[in-house]
């Protein structure tokens, strides 16, 4: 069961010296948080979720998004699977973060921003949001988890009382990450953003699936992602003919893999006979975008 987080403010500071490509260098106060939506306004900024196995074409789905309307976080400096790497680092976006005084000082930062720290997404994802950004992918958050895990803060509360305290700090952070879209007002360019956000799998032995990999009993019973999120995809790979396969995207529930996708989002799209539709994001963006009743680009979703 999820936690119940009693009406509050969260208060952060961050570390202020960070790197060039960190729009965190700043301090954070949190909405009041109530069930699925703030004291203040209804939810805003759209959720997906791309969950799969390793090696399934979750980030390679990402390659027809327009470098211009995107920004991609990730924990790690390793190339872009499907090429774009430079031309991601070389783009620029202007943000809008704060000093420690609270004064706003706006930044170019590059479209591929690197941070492994968990704490930092939130203010990370509302900044981008903020300054515009289409679509926001949180590449590899698995990455996040296990970054948590073995820091040392983490491990040095690992007896008694505090021991069972992380991990409900562990599900705050996780909570936040996901939240943060409720954080751009009404009227706002970001309130027409959406989060991406990329995940690895494993077998849940209760629900019977392949499903998203939540690190361990004491963290599964204080948050439960998948519950916050609309649409969940799940990448999977087709064995073909002479060694060829096929790498799609599973849009609802098979029996074997968890995935949930909204009827009229699935009508706007090219499904095959398993449910599947072709390794590709930016079809699903648009449809998602239409679904929430902005205008999407002229295009052809029936891909």
């Amino acid at each position: 069961m999820a936690p119940e987080y009693s009406p509050r403010s969260y208060h952060h500071r961050h570390d202020h010296a960070g790197n060039g490509n960190d729009p965190l260098g700043h301090q954070e106060t949190w909405p009041a948080i109530q069930g699925n939506r703030t004291n203040n306004h209804q939810p805003t900024m759209d959720i997906l979720l791309v969950e799969g196995p390793s090696g399934t074409g979750k980030s390679y789905a990402w390659r027809n998004v327009p470098v211009e309307e995107s920004v991609i976080i990730t924990p790690n400096a390793k190339a872009l699977s499907f090429g774009k790497t430079a031309e991601y680092r070389n783009s620029k976006v202007t943000i809008r973060s704060y000093d420690a005084e609270g004064k706003a000082v706006e930044q170019s930062i590059s479209r591929l921003v690197q941070t492994d720290q968990l704490k930092k997404l939130p203010s990370a994802i509302k900044a981008l949001a903020e300054a515009g950004v289409k679509y926001i992918l949180l590449e590899d958050f698995t990455h996040y988890f296990s970054t948590m895990i073995v820091s040392d803060e983490f491990m040095k509360q690992g007896s008694g009382n505090t021991a069972f305290e992380r991990w409900k700090a562990f599900a705050l952070l996780v909570y936040k990450v996901i939240k943060s879209v409720e954080t751009i007002k009404p009227g706002h360019p970001g309130f027409e953003s959406t989060l991406v956000i990329n995940h690895h799998v494993e077998f849940n032995e209760k629900l019977g699936l392949q499903s998203f990999k939540i690190f361990g009993k004491l963290l599964s019973d204080n948050i439960d992602p998948v519950s916050y999120i609309t649409t969940v995809l799940h990448s999977l790979v087709i064995p073909g003919e002479k060694g060829s396969s096929k790498y799609r995207l599973l849009l609802n529930n098979d029996g074997v893999r968890e995935a949930k996708c909204p009827p009229a989002i699935v009508e706007m799209l090219q499904v095959d006979d398993n449910g599947t539709i072709a390794n590709d994001l930016y079809p699903v963006l648009l449809a998602l975008r239409k679904f929430n009743g902005y205008d999407a680009e002229e295009m052809d979703l029936k891909l």
